[in-house]
């Protein structure tokens, strides 16, 4: 994975998937309509 921060473009495309939200900052901000997943599924 590559962070989005690293990327200078402002055009560069917003996330469409979150994974790992339980290692989440509180104060990272997403979009609201991303499909969202708490961790892996093992």
């Amino acid at each position: 994975m590559v962070a989005v921060g690293a990327f200078a473009d402002p055009d560069f495309p917003a996330p469409q998937d979150s994974i790992y939200e339980c290692r989440k900052h509180s104060w990272v901000q997403l979009p609201d309509k991303i499909t969202r997943y708490a961790k892996d599924t093992d």
